[in-house]
């Protein structure tokens, strides 16, 4: 363990403890908000509610509903957005937030997965203050080195620093010289040391197990058959859900995923007829994450725009969509032709691409069409889940049912739908508002203006 990371973990101690001294604020516990807003989308995937009100007492909803039928209790503040929409806080299914992705291909990846853990954490710190102004409450982490989503958890919970509710799911899980491999301490070989790591993680705080593979074949993937299913029944033991990366061109570590019994499938690529069938029958759902899909590199001037130019969400949401923008159109060829992986991941390019951008949006609404629960993920992209989500609704989804994929059905997938992801009563106050109606102008999807989590309204925190 590196100085660093034990300065990171020890800080992170530290401010747990003390947090555990200070008096419980009754008062703030108890109190009393009430958000109105011109509509409403619970995260169900019902129709939206016009004249909104929710009614929140302390960090629990106490009331949803149109405001001829959900009083306001006398004395509540009131917080009045207008002509906004409500909607739950979003999820993202599958985060990494020790990553800046520069377009430094395989020796990129390596630096920053190999890094100072002290280095490494201050990266995650602000990239967690990004998720949360950007109205990510809740975010699945999906493999990190060295525990550092566990300190980061730690860091959250105890006021330390801002950022979403995190799941954890400890180091990556993938076979020597898989998917994954830049990072030495992920490779494991054989059933009984896949079932030593899955142990380890949870033993440390996991709450999610992520495998990592891709297609070496049609009919072969990274990792066996035995790995994975003895990874899952370890997990199932502890009581906690299972995913697996699976990319490639063939879907071979998919189809062995399923057989496997894994909860869920990360990026998912390809969706053909058969693994769509092959998802339904199983009951499997996907952690999709579109922004990927595009082609796109960031490249170092984002990270710097982030630091020193961006004071609300909707300057850096909107600079980044614009950056997409721009690349789709100076790469027409991309939207209609699959294009090579080119990430140098051994030889990796040799045996998977990336399928043109209709081609998997159309993959993509077939897989809704036939009902497979989705989640949305962003990967490394920091605050782009409105992004994933307009990329959804251009592939035919109706924007009800993607902010479904982005709350309640997110949740769901997380296993936490009986806590958040949803707008009803019972449920922990986690809520954000978009200025006007996305339905009307998309744009508006970016214009994140209230952030509630837990209760606490977050919005009001500066951008740095």
């Amino acid at each position: 363990m590196s100085i660093n990371r034990r300065s990171f973990g020890l800080l992170t101690l530290l401010i747990v403890f003390s947090a555990t001294l200070l008096p419980f604020d009754l008062a703030q516990a108890e109190s009393v908000k009430a958000v109105k807003a011109a509509r409403l989308y619970d995260g169900t995937g019902a129709d939206p509610i016009t004249n909104a009100v929710v009614v929140i007492e302390g960090n629990m909803i106490k009331a949803v509903g149109s405001a001829d039928k959900v009083a306001i209790p006398e004395g509540a503040e009131v917080i009045d957005m207008g002509d906004s929409t409500l909607m739950p806080g979003l999820f993202d299914t599958h985060g990494h937030l020790r990553y800046r992705y520069a377009g430094g291909g395989h020796h990129g990846r390596v630096a920053q997965a190999t890094g100072e853990h002290g280095a490494l954490g201050m990266r995650m710190v602000k990239n967690s203050r990004t998720q949360l102004l950007s109205g990510v409450t809740t975010m699945r982490m999906t493999g990190e080195v060295g525990g550092l989503d566990f300190d980061m958890k730690h860091a959250i919970e105890s006021g330390m620093v801002p950022g979403p509710r995190i799941i954890p799911s400890g180091r990556l899980i993938s076979s020597t010289g898989g998917h994954g491999a830049y990072e030495p301490e992920s490779q494991v070989d054989g059933p009984w040391d896949v079932v030593k790591r899955v142990r380890e993680n949870f033993s440390q705080g996991a709450k999610l197990i992520k495998f990592s593979m891709v297609d070496l074949s049609p009919d072969a993937a990274q990792m066996t058959l035995e790995e994975i299913k003895a990874g899952v029944q370890a997990a199932k033991s502890a009581g906690i859900p299972t995913t697996v990366h699976c990319t490639g061109n063939w879907g071979s570590c998919i189809r062995q995923s399923v057989k496997a019994g894994v909860d869920t499938i990360e990026h998912a690529r390809p969706l053909t007829p058969e693994i769509i069938r092959l998802l339904k029958r199983n009951g499997t759902s996907l952690s999709l994450t579109p922004l990927v899909y595009i082609g796109f590199r960031p490249d170092a001037s984002w990270w710097e725009y982030l630091d020193s130019s961006v004071s609300k969400p909707e300057d850096w949401i909107l600079f980044m969509r614009g950056k997409m923008t721009s690349w789709r159109v100076a790469h027409p060829e991309w939207e209609n032709e699959p294009r090579p992986y080119a990430d140098n991941e051994s030889g990796r390019a040799k045996r998977d691409y990336f399928p043109a951008v209709k081609q998997r949006q159309q993959e993509v609404f077939d897989t809704y069409k036939a009902g497979i629960p989705i989640g949305i993920g962003l990967d490394t992209i920091y605050g782009g889940v409105t992004l994933s989500m307009e990329w959804m609704v251009e592939a035919g989804i109706p924007l009800k049912e993607v902010i479904h994929m982005a709350t309640g059905s997110a949740a769901k997938i997380s296993k936490v739908d009986d806590r958040w992801g949803t707008l009803e009563k019972g449920k922990y106050a986690d809520l954000i508002t978009v200025k006007g109606d996305p339905v009307s102008d998309i744009l508006n999807l970016h214009k994140i203006e209230l952030v509630i989590k837990d209760g606490q309204r977050v919005d009001t925190l500066t951008w740095n």
